[in-house]
């Protein structure tokens, strides 16, 4: 188990209390070396706390008193985590492991099948890999939720960026990033077009993909409009490497997130934007 966590973000809305947090869902990420969480009101789809947590130990989860509220309903989020899309017409349950372990040779933890309607097909997750830690701290916030309702971070998003594309829409590339992964999806013309999982050591291997999927659609680099979310900051090295390959360049993927509380105003959406969108979905 991964130790020696720190407290890395932290806003909350003075208003927000126990008793208020009955009238809330509580949303849950956990990525491979941290756990985020973001509380909104359901009367008024309006966020009041979001905060993370940098490799946390079970007990760390414990003294988090935000983590230990009644809700009204819990999402939970697996972001980075091993995943394989199937057409439903050649899903075979017997088969899902095997499917699984075809690109994922180390995954581990519970197997899940979601529905992906919107594109007629499956998608299956496991709960972690070989890269992380993270099993225990999904089974520890259960024993605190067990009402938690799972999903996987591609799953959601494959979902708003299919309601995003509903209408005619030229083709766009979504790119959600981490310091050790980047999901790359492309949707346009009322379809989804592309999804992949790519494991990076540099910012030059996450170019390399993203301008490779783009490429391989017959898509044009200077036309083509990529949002990013995750692991980037305006302006920082990562960002300018990005704007010089891609000139059509945004941190704002346009999905419908909601509204957050005056005192969050320093929230830096693009960075919780899978968290966020978690909510939009599943509410």
């Amino acid at each position: 188990m991964v130790t020696g966590s720190k407290q890395e973000f932290l806003l909350s809305d003075t208003n927000f209390t126990a008793e208020l947090a009955d009238y809330c869902h509580l949303s849950l990420l956990v990525d491979r070396d941290c756990v985020q969480w973001a509380v909104t009101t359901i009367d008024k789809d309006m966020v009041v706390e979001v905060g993370e947590l940098i490799s946390p130990s079970e007990k760390q989860l414990e003294g988090e008193k935000t983590l230990n509220y009644n809700y009204q309903s819990v999402s939970l989020v697996l972001r980075g985590t091993p995943t394989t899309i199937i057409p439903s017409g050649l899903f075979d349950a017997s088969k899902t492991k095997q499917l699984l372990s075809l690109t994922y040779q180390d995954w581990q933890g519970e197997l899940k099948v979601a529905d992906l309607p919107e594109l007629n097909a499956k998608i299956v997750f496991a709960e972690g890999n070989g890269k992380s830690s993270n099993s225990a701290l999904i089974k520890k916030l259960r024993a605190i939720f067990p009402l938690v309702k799972t999903y996987a971070c591609s799953e959601l998003l494959i979902d708003a960026i299919m309601n995003r594309n509903r209408f005619e829409r030229p083709h766009q590339v979504y790119v959600d990033l981490s310091k050790t992964f980047c999901d790359v999806y492309v949707a346009g013309e009322k379809k989804f077009k592309l999804y992949n999982h790519f494991e990076i050591q540099t910012d030059e291997d996450a170019l390399y993909h993203i301008t490779n999927s783009i490429q391989q659609l017959g898509l044009s680099l200077e036309d083509t409009t990529v949002y990013l979310s995750g692991d980037i900051e305006i302006n920082g090295e990562r960002y300018k490497l990005f704007q010089s390959y891609f000139p059509k360049i945004s941190i704002h993927f346009g999905f419908e997130l909601p509204n957050v509380s005056k005192e969050l105003g320093l929230l830096r959406k693009h960075r919780f934007m899978a968290l966020l969108n978690s909510y939009s979905c599943v509410s």
